[in-house]
C-alpha cells in the first residue's frame, strides 16, 4: 500500500515537472515588442495631445543629457516651441500645457514658446499680438 502511494506521489512529481519544463522552455513565447523608452515617449506624447485637441507634434528633438524633449506645433502658421522633461509625468505636462493655450486664447494672446521641463516653467509670447 505504502509502495503504491510513493509510487503515486513519485508520478505526480515528475508529470508536474514535465508540464512546467514544457510550458517554460517548449511553449512559443509571444514575440517581443521592441518598443524604446524614447518611442514609447513619443507614442504617448501624441496620444495625450490627440485627446487634448492640440495638434499633432512636429520636429522632435531630445535631450537625453539634459532629460529634455522639444518639438513643434502649427510650424505652417505661427510655430509654437514646446519643450518637455523626460523625468516628468507626460500627462500632468501636456494637461497644463492645455491650460496655457487655453489662457493665452481668452487673453488674446500668441504663444511662441512653452518650457514646462524645468523646475520654474516659462511662457514666451509673440510681441505682436497677431493671431
Amino acid at each position: 500500500m505504502l509502495k503504491n502511494k510513493l509510487f503515486l506521489l513519485f508520478f505526480i512529481i515528475l508529470s508536474l515537472g514535465s508540464l512546467l519544463f514544457f510550458v517554460t522552455k517548449v511553449w512559443p513565447q509571444p514575440p517581443l515588442s521592441p518598443l524604446s523608452q524614447k518611442a514609447s515617449f513619443f507614442f504617448r506624447l501624441n496620444f495625450f495631445l490627440s485627446q487634448k485637441n492640440l495638434g499633432t507634434p512636429q520636429n522632435y528633438q531630445t535631450f537625453p543629457s539634459l532629460k529634455k524633449c522639444r518639438f513643434f506645433l502649427n510650424p505652417e502658421e505661427r510655430p509654437l516651441q514646446i519643450t518637455l522633461s523626460l523625468e516628468k509625468d507626460l500627462f500632468f505636462q501636456v494637461t497644463s500645457l492645455q491650460q496655457i493655450l487655453n489662457t493665452a486664447k481668452m487673453e488674446g494672446r500668441t504663444v511662441q514658446v512653452i518650457d514646462l521641463s524645468t523646475n520654474n516653467p516659462y511662457v514666451t509670447f509673440y510681441s505682436d499680438n497677431r493671431n
